[in-house]
């Protein structure tokens, strides 16, 4: 397995939840990589989501450097699923236009989690948005599948 190193020098992977990645194989010469993690709990009266997105590339000493790399941090109302609050976290952004986009991601708080494919596509469009950041940000249309599967896993424990 190849490890692949977040920017602030850990490991992507959980090493106390085995499952929640699948295998990193290593790739040789010239490569492209994209891993995403969505992580989904229910804390403090809210839906949290923690969500990761980083490319990366091998390089030519050994290992993998990240190019491209965002954490989301997102808070939905427990009930209508709306986003209550939205933080995206840079962690490597190769061009100096790309710090725009995050501060323009807010406007997305108010959105329904069902609704976030085209809220993305609608309110961060052109230079408003970051194709990563949008990318990281429609990955978000997922979380009410996880949230169903954290409930029913919560209804079989009870």
């Amino acid at each position: 397995l190849s490890g692949e190193i977040a920017a602030d020098g850990k490991e992507l992977r959980n090493p106390a939840d085995p499952d929640g990645w699948h295998a990193f194989p290593l790739s040789e010469g010239v490569s492209f990589r994209r891993a995403r993690r969505i992580d989904v709990w229910r804390g403090d009266g809210a839906i949290r989501v923690e969500a990761s997105f980083q490319d990366s590339a091998p390089r030519p000493d050994g290992g993998r450097a990240a190019l491209h790399e965002y954490i989301l941090h997102v808070a939905l109302d427990p009930v209508t699923r709306v986003i209550a609050s939205l933080d995206a976290e840079p962690r490597v952004l190769p061009f100096r236009e790309c710090p725009g986009a995050i501060a323009n991601a807010k406007a997305l708080v108010g959105t329904p989690m069902d609704a976030i494919r085209e809220a993305v596509l609608g309110t961060l469009r052109g230079p408003a948005g970051c194709t990563h950041l949008n990318d990281a940000l429609r990955s978000l249309a997922d979380v009410p599948q996880l949230v169903a599967a954290l409930d029913a896993q919560a209804v079989a424990a009870a």
